[in-house]
């Protein structure tokens, strides 16, 4: 069964050191209790230290092939739920997204060579490498939300984090929150719930803006475009 989920993300030019609003942010507001022990966070790159490669599925952005750590994943958006209000003026697309994982030695046999960039092959592998840090809510039987450690894999509830990445030797960051799975009372309160986490966040509108909001598949079709067109120049 594929995992669905309900996000929101923003994506900036440069490494997350030129903006330190958001580092201070995500390490020190409280939205909601705490349950056991929550530390801050800390970066953390892939376990393999190695980064995520994703395939382009031509003339689309709603489709992603990636190879991560040792999985062949599969995401496909379902839904469009439009641009929305967070907190006091931060605007962003909310997008439902399935997403299908596979491991295994046969499956590493089938489809690791896809991502290996070998010649000959009828479609060029994108190499991000990711560090983040993340913090995550989960959805007690109460209908409440409650943080808990980052370590923790709830079954219902809401990830928030903040990952430095790196495409092509360029820096660029990126701010996302996700919610799963997508169910009626996640997808009821998630407005709600990201309005709370970003709250404290004093940064300027711009950065949170409508034009900067879209799932992975977009952003590196777009920044495919945007350096061939500064190639072609």
């Amino acid at each position: 069964m594929p995992l669905m989920s309900q996000e929101v993300r923003w994506y900036f030019p440069g490494e997350l050191a030129r903006f330190p609003e958001l580092r201070q942010w995500i390490e020190t507001t409280k939205p909601f209790p705490e349950e056991g022990t929550v530390r801050p966070p800390a970066f953390e790159g892939r376990q393999d230290d190695k980064p995520d490669i994703y395939l382009f599925v031509p003339d689309a952005d709603d489709m992603g092939l990636k190879w991560r750590e040792g999985q062949f994943q599969i995401k496909g958006r379902t839904s469009r739920r439009g641009v929305q209000r967070f907190a006091h003026h931060f605007y962003g697309a909310v997008e439902t997204w399935a997403k299908w994982s596979y491991e295994g030695d046969d499956v590493k046999h089938a489809f690791a060579g896809w991502f290996d960039g070998s010649p000959g092959r009828p479609w060029q592998p994108v190499s991000v490498r990711k560090t983040r840090l993340l913090r995550k809510t989960r959805l007690d039987a109460r209908g409440r939300h409650v943080e808990v450690a980052a370590t923790a894999f709830p079954d219902r509830g809401l990830n928030v984090e903040l990952t430095d990445l790196e495409i092509g030797g360029q820096r660029y960051c990126s701010l996302g929150c996700e919610a799963y799975p997508d169910d009626t009372s996640l997808a009821d309160s998630f407005v709600d719930v990201v309005s709370a986490w970003l709250e404290d966040l004093e940064i300027t509108r711009a950065v949170l803006a409508e034009h900067q909001s879209m799932g992975y598949p977009e952003f590196l079709r777009k920044r495919a475009q945007f350096q061939l067109a500064i190639a072609a120049k």
